[in-house]
């Protein structure tokens, strides 16, 4: 009888929570779709913009969001420079000019319905390297790897009294043969990007193939900064180039603030990164750059 009277008690509890349950019906807002121009451009190419549409937090639609029959226009200066010709599915090329260093581009894009956007960027002046060392065994690598490490220091001199801001990259050269044994036209040469990073203390991160650093505390300054990668990263005598990229401010708030939000991609306790853009009435990037490149060996 005690226990039939127990069962009784259970259920009618399991009534009364599910009489208190409230059903809140939520509505998000409909998100509203945005032009993303990305578009980094330097003294050496034809500017290219990659253009497409944002997409909302609950979409998983895959269908390519690239936009076009688009009108983009850079100007210099202030004046026009030129109307930029559609050459794939959402990319635009420029064919008559290429960027200079110290001037200022402003991106105009019209397109259909969306709302016009615009952004303006301008090259940094590049900062040659002074001088540099090599060592392809510099040390063993820590933490159980224990393989070589090769360090490569690069010196420059800092332009005083003004933000400056870098990015190194280092590239080896691969041999690709087509066909073997390899014949006339068989063989291509690749440049790669070495896996590289730095423990200098001026550096803001260091990501895949790409270390990144600002001027803070070295303004004005002749510095020298080491960047290692490892040994088994390069064949034997084969080429190795160092590129340093002076960038502009956009272009490393951007470049860093991507790297944190892939960083903290899967991270519960990670607060939300938001990436950087400079896009008025959009999404996306728009940013100059300038390089001086040594060869190593």
């Amino acid at each position: 009888m005690k226990k039939t009277f127990n069962i009784i008690i259970a259920l009618l509890l399991v009534l009364v929570i599910q009489s208190c349950e409230t059903v809140v019906d939520l509505k998000t807002p409909e998100h509203k779709q945005l032009l993303v121009p990305n578009c980094f451009f330097n003294t050496d190419s034809f500017m290219v913009v990659q253009l497409s549409t944002s997409k909302g937090s609950l979409d998983n639609n895959q269908k390519s969001n690239t936009v076009n029959a688009a009108t983009v226009q850079v100007f210099e200066n202030g004046q026009i420079k030129e109307i930029l010709q559609q050459i794939g599915d959402g990319i635009y090329k420029a064919n008559t000019f290429k960027p200079k260093a110290g001037k200022t581009y402003h991106l105009k894009i019209n397109a259909g319905n969306y709302d016009e956007v615009d952004a303006a960027n301008t090259i940094p002046i590049p900062i040659p390297i002074n001088n540099f060392s090599f060592k392809d065994s510099a040390f063993i690598e820590s933490g159980g790897g224990g393989g070589y490490m090769a360090q490569l220091t690069l010196n420059i001199s800092d332009p005083a009294n003004e933000q400056n801001y870098y990015a190194i990259q280092v590239f080896t050269y691969d041999t690709m043969f087509l066909n073997f044994p390899p014949g006339p036209g068989d063989t291509l040469i690749i440049a790669r990007k070495i896996y590289a990073y730095s423990e200098d203390p001026n550096t803001s991160y260091s990501s895949y193939a790409e270390v990144m650093m600002n001027d803070e505390i070295i303004n004005g300054q002749n510095y020298s900064f080491k960047i290692n990668f490892s040994s088994y990263e390069i064949m034997p005598n084969s080429k190795i180039n160092a590129v340093l990229q002076s960038v502009s401010k956009e272009f490393f708030l951007y470049a860093t603030t991507l790297t944190n939000q892939q960083n903290n991609q899967g991270n519960p306790f990670s607060e939300p990164v938001r990436v950087y853009s400079n896009i008025n009435k959009g999404l996306g990037i728009f940013a100059g750059f300038s390089e001086s490149t040594v060869i190593v060996r």
